[in-house]
């Protein structure tokens, strides 16, 4: 409507272009929330919606328009929220239906917004970037960045995209992603796209094998899991929270998840408190590029995982698992695409509370 009623004239032309930006504002409003996020938290769905409204910024100049202060505003938000939002690689974590192919770059879009004027706030993205709004997590230094997904699946009118990942962790180090959700390469309803929206495809828990926000038919969710109490210490380079998606179980199992990064050591621990029997399984998805070389039980029951990067190696110690297994896993980097990868899945069975831990430090 708005392009219509610039490239047009007349009385008509103005009434599209009055009413077009009447409803960018409202729109505006409702979905770039106030960290700069798009309000459905799929990273590839606000370079979208971010490309949108870069366009739009670019046609008000060549028609020598002033546009809205909302849409400035907005663009600016969001740009800096893209920066933060990526591996060092440059492309996107996958959290809720984020894939490649479909998106600009985000580098691209930083490119495209700065020849029309629309800065980064920083540069470069701080060693903690808490993104409130949107629920997401960065934690970074030289060697590793890690992005923790404590926030809502989507909004609640609006799930469409969302997957089952709450609590979901992605990490990179040494400039090489290592720790990856498993992606998306379907939409429409089946099997694979159940999959690939479930928990059990995160690199998150499960409890007694249920999805932690039961999402079903290719875009719906019913029950959600819910984030309570995100603490994120700039100090300790850290954050911690909990959900509730899995209190509609006998015993109300709660999962709780803390992760924190200090001189390149990404520790995540996985406490889940109710009453009862229950198993517990969490996964940690490897990129197709990363080599399992070991697996070795130590004396006092932590398993010990290496892992070849393209920097050298990383070593995984988890605890508190009853065993460690090492499973061939798909990797679905973009839509049509399926990739061989491994993931390790570590499992506790008995009473709650349960309490599992991960441990990933580089080796050279």
């Amino acid at each position: 409507m708005i392009f219509a009623g610039l490239y047009f004239q007349g009385e008509e032309a103005e009434t599209w272009l009055r009413k077009g930006v009447a409803i960018l504002e409202r729109e505006l409003s409702e979905q770039v929330l106030e960290d700069g996020g798009h309000f459905e938290r799929s990273p590839m769905y606000h370079l979208i919606v971010l490309e949108d409204c870069v366009d739009l910024i670019n046609i008000f100049n060549a028609f020598a328009i002033d546009r809205p202060a909302s849409l400035n505003a907005a663009a600016t938000a969001m740009m800096q929220w893209a920066a933060v939002m990526q591996h060092p690689d440059g492309g996107i974590p996958f959290f809720n239906d984020a894939t490649f192919g479909i998106a600009p770059e985000p580098a691209a879009i930083v490119d495209y917004g700065a020849r029309l004027g629309i800065p980064l706030a920083k540069a470069r993205p701080q060693p903690v970037e808490a993104l409130c709004s949107s629920g997401y997590v960065r934690l970074s230094d030289q060697q590793a960045a890690v992005f923790f997904d404590a926030g809502p699946v989507g909004p609640d009118y609006l799930p469409g995209h969302a997957h089952a990942d709450t609590l979901s962790v992605e990490a990179s180090f040494g400039g090489q992603r290592v720790l990856v959700n498993s992606g998306t390469s379907v939409y429409g309803r089946g099997a694979e796209r159940e999959w690939q929206r479930s928990t059990a495809a995160h690199n998150t828990c499960t409890v007694d094998g249920m999805d932690s926000s039961e999402v079903w038919s290719g875009f719906r969710v019913a029950r959600r899991a819910r984030v309570h109490d995100l603490d994120v210490s700039m100090e300790r380079g850290g954050a911690r929270a909990w959900h509730d998606g899995f209190t509609r179980l006998r015993g109300r199992p709660r999962h709780s998840r803390d992760v924190w990064l200090r001189d390149s050591v990404l520790a995540v621990e996985d406490r889940v408190t109710g009453r009862g029997r229950h198993t517990v399984v969490g996964r940690w998805y490897l990129h197709p590029s990363v080599e399992v070389v070991s697996v070795a039980r130590s004396a006092d029951k932590r398993v010990l995982v290496r892992l070849r990067l393209e920097v050298g190696f990383l070593m995984l110690t988890i605890t508190g698992a009853d065993f460690v297994r090492v499973l061939d896993a798909n990797f679905y980097p973009c839509f049509g695409v399926s990739e061989p990868s491994r993931s390790l899945v570590y499992e506790y069975h008995g009473e709650l509370p349960a309490r599992l831990s991960t441990r990933a430090e580089l080796e050279y």
